[in-house]
């Protein structure tokens, strides 16, 4: 049975369960994967042959961190079962999106449906659809991860300065490796990496948790 989050507290185990798994096997592999002092510089094969899977699991936990903790929130959101009015715009869209698909409609039909149920539904309890919602599109740029953050009401303005190394040093070097590229990597390189997804969960779960905690999922009183 999947676990239903309608308290911060909820949310909060949720966000702390997921990050301490994946901080556990980081931190494994780190321990046991990169070389100890850790150096500038080239390697050697038997070295870099260690050093590219500690970039795909990097990766992957970027990826599988992001979905899991964006969907906890939207779940969250959904399990208030507040009136749509009182939602973000983004809420209410989803909300509308949900409806035209449950009718099966598309093209003029659908958008029209969609009007109608903005226009209509406005002080009706809502429930937001919140299972296989979040797409990373299994290539989790800097700008798909703004899009995801945007979706659910979310600034992404903290992690801007981050996008470059999310870019280059992440992806690029993730999807070459998983496409069988020989790229050279440097141990300097993939112990930034691990640091640096630490920092991106923590900062992550904090942003996640005080949006909950303000309920920052709803339209502020003027």
């Amino acid at each position: 049975m999947s676990k239903q989050f309608r308290t911060v507290t909820d949310l909060q185990e949720a966000l702390s369960e997921e990050r301490v798994w994946r901080i556990r096997e980081i931190s494994t592999l780190k321990k046991k994967l990169l070389p100890n002092p850790i150096s500038r510089g080239r390697v050697n094969e038997d070295s870099l042959a260690l050093l590219r899977p500690c970039v795909t699991m990097i990766y992957a936990h970027w990826e599988g961190f992001v979905k899991k903790t964006t969907s906890f929130y939207l779940q969250f959101v959904s399990y208030q079962g507040l009136p749509h009015n009182s939602l973000l715009p983004v809420f209410l869209a989803m909300a509308a999106r949900k409806h035209t698909i449950e009718k099966s409609l598309s093209g003029p039909a659908a958008d029209r449906e969609f009007i109608k149920f903005m226009l209509e539904k406005g002080a009706t309890r809502s429930f937001l659809p919140y299972k296989n919602i979040i797409n990373t599109r299994d290539n989790l740029w800097f700008y798909v991860f703004q899009e995801i953050f945007e979706s659910i009401g979310l600034s992404w303005h903290p992690y801007e300065l981050k996008a470059k190394l999310i870019n280059t040093k992440l992806v690029d070097k993730r999807n070459a490796i998983a496409h069988g590229q020989y790229i050279d990597i440097e141990p300097q390189d993939v112990s930034d990496l691990f640091e640096f997804i630490i920092e991106m969960m923590d900062q992550i779960c904090e942003q996640i948790l005080q949006a909950a905690r303000d309920e920052a999922y709803k339209i502020k009183a003027i």
